[in-house]
């Protein structure tokens, strides 16, 4: 009877009626223990029906009964593995093709186990060795394919996900895994190809959680934000253990500036996979973004602890050591990356930026042709390509940034980029009305994206702070505080309007031997944010917490933002703090330190505004429109009118359009002004090696020009509404279209701008 149970149990079982082919098999294995290809037959529907560790027990029988038998040795160790019990899988698959090395299926599997425990090398040998043995083999493809993928070999991962598909249309994993691949590839142009891939994953396999968090990335690269937090969701909801969900919920939030709610989902994920490098490369990033550079390096540097090929965490790594002005551990840092990974781009954009800001302008042009040869499409490098050399560029590099225009997932970010670039060409083209077209389009892009990102400037909120400082730091209460602050005239404070000659003033004073320049230090800003802190008092006053200091208060604050400089520098006599918007904290800075020497740069507001409107500026929000431009700069003639009246409080100005006019003299009274003899180099400070984190990059590595001088004049009907809005609120300009800068105000608006000399 035995062999007619059987037959019959196989017949419903090819005919797919597997729990009566089931019922008959154990029949068969009751009344004849020995009969083999019964207990096969009962394994492979456990296997089937995803029962692994039932399957693993009657195929350890089947070793038991033929010992010898490869197939059931590596049948053992496949369902041993597919039950989690990995080192026991290894070895029965190891015997299984030590008995019969050509075993295409049993290598696949010990790639795998290599795979999941991390050893990538090993994995990638063993399914390559699977494929040699197999060529038509599509489940090893894909598997070399994930495997190639995390060794960052993209460009031959992406073949075999299409070989397998060109096998099986079908295979889930590979439509899957193609679609990720293509995100990370990076091409703007393969993301609805990416799009159709996923959704049919996700048609084919609707219980798992991949394709689903593949497809949301898909949508966050698209920039299709409320889909692309729907697929993580319910990636999420499916399989709420995995940990990647979590981080790419983070990821989304991040990118829209919604630092906290991604701070919470990353630490989250990171609790869920902490020995992930790409989870806490990802939340180094988010801690880079908002300043917190200390934090960061040691995330990026703990990722690089689990992998130390992580290409990603190299490139962070890079990123924070150029805040920093670490610029050799910076290069060293990008250089890592690249070698890890010669196809990512963002390195190599590190690079450019670097050779860039250090005034190597070949260099970065070295680096930027290395990207466009990985990727042509990259605005970012068009942009700093335009802006490195003032509007400067070839035909065919113009014909490539207008196609890249009609590039349909573009975002807003670097589609604003490409504006300010086309603007910048015109004007140096002198085709103002078309420049100005392209600088307006740019603004409004920029604001539109920072309008997702939830970073809004409220004009009305700068007015009251600005209230607050002068109603604050009256010149009674600062004479109260004569004498209490630190005696040290090592800091330089250089002040003004963004783009007032700022930069100009720093690489001249940094040019002297004895003065090293900080760059834009935030250091100032933060120590005031940081006094409710330090009282207990109401976060959002820091005005209440100043009044409950004491003197002893006032020194440590001093200390610590001296501590700050010596991080920078520790052997310069002098060490130039070159934060434009210091201007609003004069009182607080001349508490802390009574002897500092200040800087008030200083430029015909209308060229001021101009500049401010033409520059893509990364943080600064108020610069995209004409009336928050004009409200801004009220706010700042109010701040400095008030200082002016507190008689404890004094600067030298220094002109703009002086220093352009007879560059030596105005420079011999700047380093006069701070007690340093005179050194030559200061008239060549466009040969000063140093990084340069500004928008003047390019200008401060040339001798001065004049074309600055009055070119508003250009644009005057495009700067109608701040020159009405100016106007409004009381500050009126000379009729005349005179270039010398001592006349371009009238003197009630000198006046109101509190310009004349404070030695």
């Amino acid at each position: 009877m035995t062999p007619n149970f059987f037959h019959a149990a196989a017949e419903a079982h090819a005919l797919g009626h597997l729990q009566v082919a089931e019922d008959l098999y154990r029949k068969v294995v009751a009344s004849a223990p020995e009969y083999a290809d019964a207990t096969i037959s009962l394994a492979v529907i456990c296997h089937q029906t995803g029962r692994f560790s039932e399957a693993a027990g009657y195929f350890s029988k089947l070793v038991a009964l033929r010992p010898g038998d490869a197939a059931n040795h590596c049948n053992l160790g496949e369902c041993l593995r597919e039950s989690g019990r990995l080192d026991e899988a290894y070895r029965q698959l190891n015997l299984g093709v030590a008995l019969d090395p050509n075993q295409p299926d049993a290598f696949n599997s010990l790639g795998l186990i290599h795979h999941a425990q991390k050893r990538l090398p090993e994995a990638e040998e063993a399914i390559r060795h699977a494929l040699k043995l197999r060529p038509e083999f599509p489940r090893a493809m894909v598997n070399l394919g994930m495997v190639l993928q995390e060794r960052r070999q993209l460009r031959e991962a992406t073949e075999l996900f299409r070989q397998a598909l060109a096998i099986n249309p079908n295979d889930p994993m590979a439509n899957c895994n193609l679609g990720q691949i293509l995100i990370e590839i990076g091409r703007l142009d393969d993301l609805d190809e990416a799009e159709q891939l996923c959704l049919k994953a996700v048609r084919l396999t609707p219980q798992l959680p991949q394709p689903i968090n593949n497809l949301g990335n898909v949508y966050r690269a698209m920039a299709r934000f409320d889909e692309a937090m729907e697929c993580y969701r319910k990636a999420n909801a499916i399989a709420p253990q995995l940990a990647l969900p979590v981080n790419n919920m983070a990821q989304a939030l991040h990118g829209r500036a919604r630092f906290d709610e991604a701070s919470e989902l990353y630490l989250k994920a990171l609790a869920m996979e902490p020995l992930s490098a790409r989870l806490h490369a990802n939340y180094a990033s988010l801690l880079q973004e908002q300043e917190k550079y200390e934090d960061a390096l040691g995330r990026y540097r703990h990722a690089l602890t689990i992998d130390p090929a992580h290409p990603e965490s190299h490139h962070g790594l890079g990123q924070v050591y150029m805040q920093l002005q670490r610029v050799e551990e910076a290069e060293a840092a990008f250089r890592k990356a690249i070698e890890i990974d010669p196809e990512i781009t963002a390195p190599r954009m590190g690079l450019v930026n670097m050779y860039a800001e250090m005034g190597e302008f070949d260099r970065a042009d070295e680096e930027a042709a290395l990207a466009l040869k990985i990727y042509p499409k990259l605005a970012e490098v068009y942009y700093q390509k335009v802006s490195q050399r003032k509007g400067k560029i070839s035909d065919e590099d113009l014909q490539t940034m207008t196609s890249l225009q009609d590039e349909k997932y573009l975002g807003d970010g670097p589609r604003s980029q490409l504006n300010f670039a086309f603007g910048v060409i015109y004007d140096r083209r002198k085709d103002y009305r078309l420049a100005g077209h392209y600088f307006q389009r740019g603004n409004e892009l920029q604001a539109s994206n920072r309008q997702k990102r939830n970073e809004i400037y409220d004009p009305a909120g700068f007015t009251a702070w600005i209230d607050q400082q002068t109603t604050t730091f009256t010149p009674e209460f600062i004479k109260k505080l004569e004498g209490k602050g630190h005696p040290s005239t090592r800091p330089i404070f250089v002040v003004g309007l963004p783009r007032s000659g700022t930069t100009l003033v720093e690489q001249i004073l940094a040019s002297h031997p004895a003065i090293h320049g900080a760059g834009e230090l935030m250091h100032m800003s933060k120590l005031f944010s940081e006094l409710p802190a330090m009282t207990g008092t109401d976060p959002k006053d820091p005005f209440a917490a100043f009044k409950l200091l004491k003197p002893d208060d006032l020194a440590g604050l001093a200390e610590r933002y001296l501590d700050e400089l010596n991080k920078l520098n520790s052997t310069a006599v002098a060490v130039v703090d070159k934060m434009p918007d210091n201007v609003n904290l004069l009182g607080f800075i001349h508490v802390l330190f009574p002897n500092a020497r200040v800087i008030h740069c200083r430029r015909d507001l209308r060229d001021n505004a101009l500049s401010c409107y033409q520059t893509a500026f990364g943080s600064i929000r108020w610069a995209n429109d004409w009336t928050h431009i004009a409200r801004r700069f009220s706010d700042y003639l109010r701040a400095v009118k008030h200082w002016q009246s507190v008689p404890a409080v004094r600067w030298l100005d220094f002109p703009y359009e002086r220093v352009i006019a007879d560059p030596e003299l105005q420079s011999r009274k700047l380093i006069g002004y701070l007690g340093f003899d005179w050194d030559p180099s200061c008239l060549n400070f466009h040969r000063t090696k140093r990084q340069v984190r500004t928008a003047s990059v390019s200008q401060v590595r040339e001798p001065i020009y004049k074309t600055s001088v009055a070119k508003w004049q250009n644009y005057a009907t495009e700067m109608a509404p701040f020159l009405e809005e100016l106007s409004r609120r009381g500050h009126a300009f000379e009729p005349d279209n005179r270039r010398d800068s001592a006349k371009v105000l009238t003197q009630a608006s000198l006046n109101a701008a509190g310009v004349i000399s404070r030695p």
